[in-house]
């Protein structure tokens, strides 16, 4: 029994050492040279893939494609939107399966990758430059529009504003006020706070009254979109550039024969708080605009034929005694007092004011998006399609 376990274990041995004989690469032998090696014919040499990308639903900006993780960027550029897709070749590494389109996952499954983003306002941010926007001193400078807009909730109303401060400062600033003209505590309106040392307000009054303060310093010379929204007796909101910063649960009732629009100060029976600075961009609409909304109209203009958008004024004709309402064409309301154009209007001298960034070389894109001062007469790192 003995000798019979001894063959058994005899065998294993013989066998095994045949066998690590056979193997290619035994450490005991190794190849000594590089033609020695053997290496498949079907091995891919290749550590990189041109990639062609087809990005439908491009918005007018920045589009960046990037790792999965973020963090490293393979192609940034600027879309200016004179084609229908974004198209861009851009070399890979050869084993990647995904990467980020403006932060959205996108497989690579072959050299030609064909996606539609799905949120066109994430991390881009749109050249909003126009050439003008009037101009409020302070003191006597307003804009009436004498007609019924909004007669009951939801309501959302926004604007582009820039100031440095105030002209009086123990008086606010209105931005936009909605009003009944023969009344002093029946309106609506966005605000600069003098107490709340320039930070953006909401108000709403029909004989009590409701406001609710933003966390913004707006008085720094920039530009921000401030933007109320009143969903309901008791449900309004007041964003500034596309952000919430406040919000209330109070209830109001809405009052009757909110009849005038006014830009620049209080419309009620005892007109006061002129506003000083520009003001560009006002929308009236006739419902509540939610987050996506907001974030999308700060980083985009309105066509004018959105669903219950009731005034669209630009205020960027640069001449003339009345202003346009780009829902229907016409021209409405009449500037008084100290109101005048300017020939500066936002995305000239100093980007579209979002948050600090600068735009130093004043080209309309700011500095955090902008190749200055490293390349000043260049802006991306690639811009597409090109002009020349």
């Amino acid at each position: 029994m003995k000798n019979a376990w001894r063959l058994i274990v005899l065998l294993i041995v013989v066998i095994s050492c045949d066998k690590w004989e056979n193997i290619v690469g035994n450490p005991d032998d190794p190849p000594v040279s590089v033609d020695e090696m053997i290496v498949s014919p079907d091995f891919d040499w290749r550590t990189s893939l041109n990639v062609t990308f087809y990005i439908k639903n491009a918005p007018i900006g920045i589009l960046n494609i990037t790792s999965e993780d973020q963090l490293t960027t393979f192609h940034r550029g600027y879309y200016n939107g004179l084609t229908e897709n974004y198209y861009i070749i851009v070399n890979l590494p050869y084993y990647m399966k995904n990467v980020r389109i403006n932060g959205e996952l996108v497989a690579v499954e072959s050299n030609i990758v064909i996606y539609t983003l799905l949120n066109s306002a994430t991390n881009t941010k749109q050249l909003k430059a126009s050439g003008s926007s009037l101009l409020f001193n302070g003191t006597n400078a307003y804009v009436d529009i004498d007609r019924t807009m909004i007669s009951h909730y939801p309501f959302t109303i926004s604007a582009w504003i820039k100031t440095d401060g105030f002209s009086n400062d123990d008086e606010d600033m209105v931005i936009i006020s909605l009003a009944d003209p023969t009344k002093n505590n029946k309106y609506f309106g966005i605000y600069i706070g003098a107490d709340e040392n320039g930070k953006a307000c909401l108000r709403a009054r029909n004989g009590s009254e409701k406001t609710i303060y933003g966390t913004k310093t707006l008085t720094d010379g920039e530009w921000h979109q401030v933007t109320g929204v009143y969903s309901s007796t008791n449900i309004r909101k007041l964003y500034v550039d596309g952000i919430l910063e406040a919000s209330d649960d109070k209830k109001l009732n809405f009052p009757s024969d909110i009849d005038l629009l006014t830009l620049g100060r209080w419309g009620d029976s005892s007109p006061n708080s002129y506003f000083k600075g520009h003001i560009e961009e006002v929308h009236i609409w006739g419902r509540a605009l939610n987050q996506e909304e907001i974030t999308y109209l700060y980083t985009n203009n309105p066509s004018g034929e959105e669903a219950n958008l009731l005034a669209y004024y630009k205020l960027n004709a640069g001449e003339g005694s009345t202003i346009i309402n780009e829902v229907n064409g016409t021209s409405e309301g009449m500037l008084n007092g100290g109101v005048s154009w300017s020939l500066e209007g936002i995305g000239t001298g100093g980007g579209i004011g979002i948050g600090d960034d600068e735009d130093t070389d004043g080209d309309g894109i700011n500095n955090i998006d902008d190749d200055f001062p490293n390349d000043e007469n260049k802006s991306f790192i690639n811009h597409y399609p090109a002009t020349g």
